[in-house]
């Protein structure tokens, strides 16, 4: 692997990594700044707090994951769009079954809390009306216990398997009930406003018994198990890691994992310090191309590198098996998908969408954030020339399914 522009590469790592977007002018700017001042001046950034416009009480929120992926490309806090994009992976839902508007609270959940306390927002997240009707919990009362959110709470939320009982996950179940919410306008008699919070209702009665939890026996409800579960080692080593494969692209040793979750709970969970640690760890400069892009991430990397002149399409994001609240099950989408015959199919059908401005070889791999290349595809790029045909086209395409493009 050779430095094109030795001044560039870990800046334009950095940017790879903690953006959706590619800008080529986050790279300019930090090409002369060390990886922490980098990550400080990220963090420092003021959010966006847009608010995600859901506009109806349809099934199929269009319109609100349009918004999110404009906000993607053209992002006014590019850290931000990354770590909403990073929950929404576990933490997610599918508008098969819930209403835009409740696809928009709870991207506006993800997109205001992303910088802040976990725990803080896992209680907001469990309490939207998205996920008690997509888990099924307004289903959950005291005369027919649903242990859906119980068990993807432990299982995917907080500590994974291993850490629990199918006893905490009874128990937790009876803890959880009686909240209720619904998709849409409709309910009879009317007891049930537009956007009104998800709470208890006539139809969805609490189970209110003490029970024991965690080896803990007292009343519980929704906010006291998660508090519970995030005071959990377990959890803090958890989140920590995929936030690790999420960013650094590789899975963390378990020695390592265990040491990251015990000073992530030292600091009560805060996003922003683990971000800082993470992206600080010399583990960041090991590997350059470390893990595979998802379909969305490939997405925005290509029209980052053609100035977001292909039109959003939501065919686009189907094309590439991967569409913002539409994932194909509650854990969300498996990494393993994205490095196949298949996948990398969809994205030279993708690329066939495209139309690419006229570039040099080094305007294109400057702006694909290419500045770290392997001699063979460097060389393949060079005989372009040599070919015939529309090099300026070919040059792209060969660029766009380069290995180095398809990872992070």
């Amino acid at each position: 692997m050779a430095d094109r522009k030795p001044s560039h590469s870990m800046a334009a790592q950095l940017v790879r990594r903690v953006t959706l977007n590619n800008d080529q002018s986050l790279v300019n700017k930090y090409a002369s700044a060390s990886r922490g001042e980098i990550v400080k001046d990220l963090l420092a950034a003021p959010p966006d707090t847009s608010i995600a416009p859901g506009e109806s009480f349809k099934t199929y929120a269009s319109g609100t994951v349009s918004w999110w992926v404009d906000k993607m490309l053209k992002p006014s806090n590019p850290l931000q769009e990354r770590m909403t994009w990073f929950f929404h992976t576990f933490l997610t839902c599918n508008t098969f079954k819930i209403s835009e508007l409740m696809v928009a609270d709870q991207l506006n959940i993800l997109r205001q809390g992303c910088f802040g306390n976990y725990r803080d927002l896992l209680k907001k997240f469990c309490s939207s009306g998205a996920l008690i009707v997509f888990l099924n919990a307004n289903q959950n009362s005291k005369d027919a216990p649903n242990e859906n959110l119980a068990r993807e709470l432990m299982e995917l939320f907080t500590t994974g398997t291993g850490h629990y009982t199918q006893d905490d996950v009874k128990a937790a179940t009876i803890a959880l009930s009686g909240w209720f919410a619904h998709a849409w306008d409709g309910y009879p008699d009317g007891d049930h406003q537009k956007g009104e919070a998800p709470g208890t209702s006539k139809w969805n009665i609490p189970d209110t018994r003490e029970v024991t939890f965690m080896g803990e026996t007292k009343k519980w409800d929704l906010f006291s198990v998660i508090d519970k579960l995030c005071s959990m080692e377990a959890t803090a080593t958890r989140i920590a890691s995929l936030l690790w494969f999420h960013l650094v692209g590789t899975e963390i040793p378990k020695p390592k994992a265990d040491e990251l979750g015990k000073w992530w709970s030292g600091q009560d969970l805060e996003m922003k310090p683990l971000i800082e640690k993470i992206v600080s760890d010399s583990a960041f400069d090991e590997n350059y191309y470390a893990r595979t892009r998802t379909g969305l991430e490939y997405y925005c990397a290509v029209q980052g590198a053609v100035n977001n002149s292909h039109p959003y399409d939501e065919k686009d994001l189907r094309l590439l098996s991967q569409t913002p609240y539409n994932p194909p099950n509650v854990a969300g989408w498996p990494q393993s998908q994205w490095f196949n015959p298949g996948s990398m199919l969809w994205r030279a059908n993708f690329l066939r969408r495209i139309s690419f401005p006229q570039a040099s070889l080094d305007e294109v791999l400057d702006s694909c954030g290419l500045y770290s290349i392997s001699d063979a595809t460097l060389a393949l790029l060079k005989s372009l020339d040599s070919k015939g045909g529309d090099t300026n086209k070919l040059r792209w395409l060969v660029t766009l399914s380069s290995p180095e493009f398809n990872a992070i």
